[in-house]
């Protein structure tokens, strides 16, 4: 405890905390206009996207409109993914489930990073699939619902 006192108490660590408050105060001068500049270009570019997306969604939904040749065959393509996103969520799980009851073991290569790695990927692209099969249910839900709506009109 004397130690610390008598550090606390030298010129030394009263120099070191000026040259670091005074570095620290620039850095985060810096760090604060480039975290703003890009924090500002991630939301330009998600609301482009965005724009994007629902300008896209309302395309499809207006060329399902009326079709119920084309609703049933997007109802089968959303079908479809969902039944592949299942395939790749069990593939993920068999990987998953094989590397834990039966682990490889080797000094020269980790190869336990790739059971691990490829039931992520696994997941991860069963649930971009299945995220897709919701987006075409939701638009032929949005065609359905469209339809109702313009056949019901009251004069």
């Amino acid at each position: 405890m004397d130690d610390l006192n008598i550090f606390l108490t030298s010129p030394l660590w009263w120099l070191s905390a000026l040259v670091v408050g005074i570095l620290s105060n620039i850095f985060a001068h810096y760090f604060q206009r480039l975290s703003a500049d890009y924090l500002t270009r991630i939301y330009l570019w998600r609301n482009k996207r965005s724009s994007a997306r629902v300008e896209s969604h309302h395309k499809y939904l207006l060329s399902l409109v009326g079709n119920k040749y084309r609703q049933l065959y997007a109802g089968q393509i959303s079908i479809r993914l969902m039944l592949q996103s299942v395939v790749f969520m069990l593939i993920g799980l068999f990987v998953g489930v094989v590397y834990i009851l039966n682990p490889i073991k080797n000094d020269l290569f980790p190869w336990e990073i790739i059971p691990g790695f490829l039931t992520i990927v696994c997941f991860m692209m069963g649930l971009r699939v299945l995220i897709m099969a919701s987006d075409i249910a939701r638009c032929i839900r949005d065609a359905r619902i469209q339809e109702t709506e313009s056949t019901n009109v009251d004069f």
